[in-house]
């Protein structure tokens, strides 16, 4: 079983805010499959089979750890690369991709609640690119909606991922990276 965390901030108010890509692509990925759905506590699960659940932590961003550990304790045989973490990042320009495993929170404070709750950093990142500004503080950055360019682009950035995600899924973690590691077409 693969679970696949998809990070932001619930509420309509941050639905299409940069900080808000993992909960996107998780949605996404929902739409694509015929994925059920139900509410428990302070998560949203939706699950396809025994192979995956897609998960989205209600705690905002900043206390995700809570939901991911609550995942870990439910179910105490995750290993490491069963756990499939999704989220912005602002230090790779936007559209481009990267997977890590086993790194540190990148600043992330998100990343940075998985890891003390968890008590290891050793999962896989499935990091998106969004970029920063030079003008904006990147808290208030990545609270902004996308722009309507950044809207279009989207969907190859989703197709990516779940293309990814599928390779993760036949644990080729290999292949998996190496594909989601290369530099979006300009």
């Amino acid at each position: 079983m693969k679970y696949i965390i998809g990070l932001g901030n619930p509420g309509t108010k941050y639905q299409t805010t940069r900080h808000n890509i993992g909960f996107m692509i998780v949605d996404f990925l929902a739409e694509q499959q015929k994925w059920q759905t139900s509410k428990k506590g302070k998560l949203d699960y939706l699950w396809l089979d025994k192979d995956a659940e897609l998960i989205k932590p209600q705690t905002y961003m900043n206390d995700s750890g809570i939901s991911v550990a609550y995942i870990k304790k439910k179910h105490q045989k995750i290993t490491p690369q069963d756990i499939i973490i999704i989220h912005d990042d602002v230090d790779i320009a936007f559209g481009t991709t990267k997977m890590t495993l086993s790194a540190s929170s990148g600043g992330h404070n998100g990343i940075k609640s998985i890891i003390q709750h968890l008590g290891t950093q050793d999962f896989i990142r499935l990091r998106i690119g969004v970029g920063k500004s030079p003008d904006i503080p990147t808290d208030k950055y990545v609270l902004q909606k996308f722009t309507n360019q950044e809207l279009d682009a989207l969907p190859d950035i989703f197709v990516k991922t779940k293309e990814t995600i599928q390779l993760l899924l036949e644990n080729k973690i290999t292949q998996a990276q190496k594909y989601f590691n290369t530099k979006p077409s300009s």
